[in-house]
């Protein structure tokens, strides 16, 4: 039997409310910081999205090497 391998499943719209096509960057940018600070269990992530009409899209996504830490105004996210 296979081992355990549950990944964590997380809900991005819970938190930041109902706010259309501009959940698709969010989700890319919170796959990236969650790879390159370790907050995910690996580098690669699906993010999935789809609309009240039934449309769908998905992307597999991988965190490179050497990625730099995302930013905000010239800092890295989280940095004080």
């Amino acid at each position: 039997m296979p081992a355990d391998r549950r990944l964590p499943l997380w809900h991005p719209s819970e938190y930041l409310g109902e706010i259309g096509a501009a959940i698709v960057p969010c989700l890319l940018g919170l796959a990236h910081a969650a790879g390159r600070r370790g907050w995910a269990p690996g580098p690669t992530a699906l993010v999935h999205v789809a609309d009240e009409g039934g449309d769908r899209a998905a992307a597999i996504v991988r965190l490179s090497p050497g990625t730099p830490a995302p930013t905000c105004l010239g800092r890295a996210i989280g940095e004080r």
